[in-house]
């Protein structure tokens, strides 16, 4: 198997189709967690977390709180 790709916040951003601030939101929320910091020392996320925050998104539109989702989400 490859190796998983790491996106920097815009990229996830842009991705997922959120605001990079929407990112910065879930992270202060535990919603989502960066895998690491590249050299440069962005976060990175990976493509577990581009999954998760499509079904936040997924979720928000199926009118669930972000407190409800992120019980279901742990």
């Amino acid at each position: 198997m490859g190796e998983m790709k790491q996106y920097r916040i815009g990229q996830l951003a842009k991705l997922a189709s959120v605001s990079s601030r929407t990112i910065d939101y879930y992270t202060s929320l535990g919603l989502i967690e960066p895998s690491g910091r590249s050299s440069k020392n962005y976060r990175l996320y990976n493509d577990e977390t581009l999954i998760r925050l499509q079904r936040i998104e997924q979720m928000k539109k199926d009118k669930f709180t972000l407190d409800e989702i992120k019980e279901s989400l742990e």
